[in-house]
């Protein structure tokens, strides 16, 4: 026997959504039947699954643990669909036995990793909005990767604020940062922030 779900929830409040969730849950946790459950709602993921398949094109782009598929994306697409936000195209100018140092014209960052890199190869580098660190209190933290930016937008979502940071005063290079909303409401648009992208929140795609 085999469950079908193809958007079951879409056209449903946000209330009723997460009652029909655990609803869903009990009913696989007493049936033991298999679920297959279409969703474009990361919420529904997070909370429902335990192996995600991104599909793209008709093709199967990456299957793996919630873990494996948000964190370590597979392609740029899927960094796309999990929301990954920050994604760079950078190229490796250092090596060693745990990091390597990616730049382009404007970053540099150094990032934590065992993948099989050269020097030299292209690579793309990511980071999710909430690994990004704010540095507000302390302007003298020692971090890995510190960039200066203007604070340009800010965008609430509840308990979490999105900042969209510009780096290099370049109109289309915004860093996109999620914080806590009380701790976004101490901040100013248009003033220079702080920001650092730790080296093991950093993800490399080959």
């Amino acid at each position: 026997n085999l469950l079908l779900l193809d958007e079951p929830f879409s056209a449903l409040d946000t209330l009723v959504r997460e009652k029909l969730r655990q609803d869903l849950l009990r009913v696989h946790a007493e049936f033991k039947i298999p679920i297959i459950y279409v969703t474009h709602n990361l919420t529904d993921v997070f909370e429902l699954a335990d192996k995600v398949a991104i599909y793209n094109e008709g093709k199967i782009e990456q299957f793996g643990s919630k873990d494996e598929v948000f964190y370590r994306p597979q392609t740029r697409n899927v960094a796309r669909f999990v929301e990954t936000k920050n994604i760079f195209d950078l190229v490796v100018s250092k090596c060693s036995d745990s990091t390597v140092e990616v730049k382009n014209d404007k970053l540099k960052l150094t990032v934590e990793t065992k993948q099989d890199l050269n020097v030299g190869d292209k690579v793309i580098a990511t980071i999710r909005p909430e690994f990004i660190d704010l540095l507000i209190e302390d302007s003298n933290f020692k971090g890995d990767n510190i960039y200066s930016g203007i604070l340009r937008r800010e965008l609430c979502k509840g308990a979490v604020t999105r900042l969209f940071i510009n780096l290099f005063n370049q109109k289309d290079f915004d860093l996109i940062v999620d914080i806590p909303t009380l701790l976004a409401e101490k901040l100013k648009l248009n003033e220079e922030v702080l920001v650092n992208l730790p080296k093991e929140s950093m993800h490399i795609i080959i």
